[in-house]
């Protein structure tokens, strides 16, 4: 079983060339289209990326998003009832992953690598949390191992 710990870290040469790559990707292969009136615009990019000079001979760069987009993204706040993405689609912080999860040993080890999430949502809920560390949970967890090493 392999775990984010078995891989090497990567020196930082090769982090800023596989991000330069990942940010020409984005700059290459995004754009979004506007809402109109009868169906959506001609698809521009979503992303630029632009310098500054910032000394004699030093620029900066950065990537800017498309202002229609931010707009949308500020004003929207991508809701359920924006014109542009599904709200189903942008909750990417507990997706699937690319390593089997951390087996389940108690109520406060297991699941993601890198995201500490709770054995159970407990709402705050002090009866809930007490319940749930006093609770022979040992089934459950075994269960959710055999469900965590299930390849998607």
């Amino acid at each position: 079983k392999l775990s984010m710990n078995d891989y090497e870290e990567w020196d930082p040469v090769k982090k800023v060339k596989l991000g330069a790559a990942l940010i020409r990707l984005l700059l290459d292969h995004t754009t979004f289209s506007k809402p109109v009136k009868h169906g959506r615009s001609e698809p521009e990019p979503a992303f630029q990326y632009s310098r500054i000079r910032t000394g004699e001979k030093k620029f900066h760069g950065y990537v800017s998003v498309h202002p229609d987009l931010m707009n949308i993204a500020v004003n929207e706040e991508f809701s359920m009832s924006s014109t542009l993405i599904s709200p189903s689609k942008l909750n990417t912080r507990v997706q699937p992953m690319v390593v089997p999860p951390n087996e389940w040993t108690d109520v406060n080890t297991g699941g993601y690598e890198t995201i500490k999430v709770p054995f159970m949502r407990t709402r705050h809920c002090k009866t809930q949390k007490d319940s749930i560390h006093r609770a022979d949970l040992s089934k459950v967890m075994e269960g959710l191992n055999v469900l965590g090493n299930i390849p998607w």
